[in-house]
């Protein structure tokens, strides 16, 4: 009954079987709609910056964190929590903003 029930429910909207597989029509549908998106996402200005900006400080916050414990060192265990709120928050506006812009190409290739 619960297989019946998830092939008729409106999140799965693409040709599920009642085992719960995608069809393969759909599968290829949906790869197809991935790499057509991911190529206009990527080219997102924003999403270039903060990645361009968050994976150095990201690389360093680790890096003085390990280097810290390793060497015992109070100077790096500070410089891991000076990084620490910045990369935080560069990655989840990444995330987000990442996640709009997959929403908005959804809305854009359904209307057309």
């Amino acid at each position: 009954m619960l297989l019946r029930y998830r092939a008729t429910h409106r999140w799965t909207s693409w040709a599920v079987l009642e085992t719960g597989r995608r069809s393969l029509y759909a599968q290829r549908l949906y790869k197809g709609f991935l790499m057509h998106t991911n190529n206009n996402i990527r080219s997102d200005l924003w999403l270039k910056r903060m990645a361009w900006l968050g994976i150095p400080l990201a690389l360093v916050c680790v890096l003085s964190l390990w280097a810290g414990q390793w060497l015992g060192s109070g100077g790096l265990g500070r410089v891991f929590i000076l990084t620490l709120p910045p990369v935080l928050v560069i990655g989840f506006a990444y995330n987000i903003r990442y996640l709009l812009l997959v929403q908005r190409a959804r809305r854009a290739s359904s209307r057309s």
